[in-house]
């Protein structure tokens, strides 16, 4: 089928303004080469980029397991609920679980379709979610798909969220940040945040995609993210994060309680009604949990809060 010449034009237009306000995205095709640089036609470049932040993706033991793997099947090639799960899915959710130190976790596609899956299960019209100003776009989409009021706070703005909060007469509320924000780099607040979650009984949820697995308590080598960072893990209702930053491999997970997890098993539309996740990327993302639990490769995010916190 071929577009009318109307919807050609539209189509067009918006297309040429973008690239008049030179905002039109292309797509550039690169070589990762095996020191982790790119190659660029015939240029080789530095990748400051990627977010395989610990470089697990080369790790020698993960690539050298990737090349021996025997696996049965590729994947389940369905959902979950049509086809089953996996013992390589099981084992990684149950691996996951213990990192966050909940009981439960469910393993998404990608870290976007665990934040789809989760505001948009969770939310209804009796519900409204307090979104930090800078949270990621996955969360925003969710928070348009869960059919609740979105209230929008200052980015790590306490006062203003606290002030949201209070004057909501909604009968449940979601409070959702991030950890470390994706795009400015910076903490949340989170110790404040959990505060006034807990004040206010709000559910409280944490993107934890770019802090997972790269900060933690340093003294009990926990890398469990930002709110074990904080020492508040057991503040948190639900953590979401993802596979393919810190570990190097690829997909997304939800973390929480069994209650919680039932839950989105039977309300989430973004699980149910997508295919399982590959079994070999199970097992490669339970190898890349296992080399990062020894922290070998951490930077040392304590000294860099400090400064953080002095400016």
């Amino acid at each position: 089928m071929v577009l009318n010449p109307d919807n050609i034009i539209f189509y067009e237009n918006i297309l040429k303004d973008l690239e008049n306000k030179d905002l039109l995205r292309e797509i550039k095709t690169f070589e990762v080469q095996k020191n982790n640089s790119l190659k660029y036609k015939n240029l080789i470049v530095k990748n400051f980029s990627s977010n395989d932040y610990l470089g697990l993706s080369k790790n020698k033991i993960i690539l050298d397991r990737v090349n021996k793997l025997i696996i049965p099947q590729i994947s389940q090639c369905s959902s979950q609920l049509i086809s089953g799960s996996s013992s390589k899915i099981k084992s990684l959710e149950k691996n996951l679980s213990i990192h966050r130190n909940v009981q439960s976790s469910l393993i998404f596609p990608n870290g976007y379709m665990a934040n789809l899956g989760v505001l948009s299960a969770l939310g209804d019209k009796d519900t409204v979610i307090f979104s930090d100003r800078l949270n990621h776009a996955s969360i925003i989409d969710g928070c348009k798909l869960s059919h609740s009021k979105i209230e929008i706070f200052q980015h790590n703005d306490i006062l203003n969220l606290e002030y949201l909060v209070k004057k909501s007469t909604f009968k449940r509320k979601i409070i959702i940040t991030e950890g470390i924000f994706s795009m400015d780099g910076d903490f949340s607040n989170l110790k404040e945040i959990s505060k006034i979650a807990k004040k206010n009984e709000c559910i409280l949820i944490i993107d934890d995609a770019h802090g997972d697995f790269i900060v933690g308590n340093e003294n009990k080598k926990n890398y469990a993210g930002t709110p074990a960072f904080f020492n508040i893990n057991e503040q948190i209702d639900i953590h979401i994060s993802s596979l393919s930053k810190g570990l190097g491999c690829f997909g997304g997970y939800v973390a929480s309680s069994e209650l919680i997890t039932k839950y989105l098993i039977n309300k989430s539309r973004p699980f149910i009604f997508t295919s399982a996740i590959p079994d070999f990327l199970c097992e490669l993302a339970n190898i890349s949990l296992k080399i990062s639990k020894d922290g070998s490769s951490k930077v040392n995010y304590t000294q860099i809060l400090n400064i953080f916190m002095k400016l």
